[in-house]
């Protein structure tokens, strides 16, 4: 697994700043694809898994 720290730095700061919620999910991968909000930032990822 691979985490992105300055990402995740970014939008625990920005949590902050705007006093909104961070949310950190898994998302299941489907025969069609993952199911995916239309507005998100990845912060960690498998190795070799493209979202």
């Amino acid at each position: 697994m691979r985490v992105l720290i300055d990402e995740l730095l970014k939008q625990i700061k920005v949590t902050l700043i705007f006093r909104c919620d961070l949310v950190i999910v898994t998302v299941p991968h489907g025969p069609h694809g993952a199911g995916q909000p239309e507005k998100w930032e990845v912060i960690m990822q498998w190795d070799g898994v493209i979202l």
